[in-house]
């Protein structure tokens, strides 16, 4: 096996590979858009990827049998963090464990990513082959995003005495920037440890501009307060083949702590399904970091299927 960087013969090979994998992935499940890729331009940006990042394909005299492209990002502790999204990476075996391994070992000896602390990768929740050649070279599950269709019926929630939901209004939007600032403080604890103005927690964020035709934000009050949130939107899916303009996205969710234990959470998902309801929307998706223990419980147990991971993982 030979080992070298991607070029523009190699970007069409590694293109035609991906597109036969995906082809695969998207048979899993129909929230997958099949079309999501074509082989033209996922060439172009494969090869925009590794002149301005790190590659390495492995070959037998020009045959590709695999490849990882990525380039690097502002992740966590790293402001030069490698990553390589699902369309990036790819093995023509079926037990890719191997031969990821040196690749991977190949493109961290090549000097492309010396200054790099932390290493991501995504990777499709089908592509079980591939989820666990990683995590045996200490990748480690940081993100899931999941689906779930939209439930015909769902129980009615007994709120107790004080609490309301409701749509978001305008004047709102402070308050709940103020929460969603909350949401990042699992980032300075185990096992990140990372304080959050390191983050650069984003004050103006957009996400919440309103009134928008493609989101939808509900709140929960208490005897007037805000102290709740779950924002949705079309189209902003982590992941490019989930990504529809017909398909809400939440991004973005916090519960106050002193209420969590009064089902407000699960009644703004309800009406966050009203509203996908109305316009027609046959799933509703979510992505959640595993670093966020009270998030992440939440959303597992809703049922939300996995369709991709972010793994990571950091060099000491």
């Amino acid at each position: 096996m030979q080992f070298t960087q991607l070029n523009t013969i190699f970007a069409d090979q590694a293109a035609n590979l991906v597109i036969a994998k995906f082809e695969q992935i998207a048979a899993t499940h129909s929230a997958i858009n099949a079309a999501a890729f074509s082989v033209d331009e996922l060439a172009v940006d494969l090869s925009n990827w590794a002149e301005n990042g790190a590659s390495v394909v492995a070959h037998n005299d020009g045959e590709l049998k695999g490849f990882i492209v990525g380039k690097f990002i502002d992740f966590y502790h790293s402001k030069k963090a490698f990553f390589s999204p699902d369309w990036a990476h790819a093995v023509a075996d079926s037990t890719p464990s191997r031969l990821l391994a040196e690749m991977y070992a190949w493109i961290s000896r090549s000097g492309q990513i010396d200054q790099s602390q932390v290493h991501a990768i995504s990777v499709y929740a089908a592509d079980t082959a591939t989820k666990t050649a990683f995590t045996n070279l200490e990748f480690g599950v940081h993100m899931m995003e999941g689906v779930l269709a939209l439930p015909e019926s769902h129980e009615i929630v007994e709120l107790p005495a004080g609490y309301k939901i409701r749509p978001v209004v305008p004047d709102d939007i402070p308050a709940i920037a103020k929460l969603d600032e909350q949401l990042w403080t699992h980032l300075s604890k185990p096992p990140t440890y990372l304080e959050l103005r390191e983050y650069g927690y984003p004050t103006d964020n957009p996400k919440y501009v309103i009134p928008r035709d493609d989101s939808y934000i509900s709140v929960a009050e208490f005897k007037g307060q805000l102290i709740g949130f779950i924002s949705s939107r079309l189209g902003v899916q982590e992941f490019k083949p989930m990504r529809a303009s017909n398909i809400p996205a939440i991004n973005g969710a916090f519960v106050d702590e002193d209420h969590r234990d009064s089902d407000i959470a699960q009644a703004m998902l309800n009406d966050i399904f009203r509203w996908a309801s109305q316009i027609s929307a046959p799933y509703v998706t979510v992505d959640f970091e595993s670093t966020n223990i009270e998030g992440s419980g939440f959303w597992r147990s809703r049922n939300f299927t996995p369709l991709a991971y972010g793994l990571t993982r950091r060099i000491p």
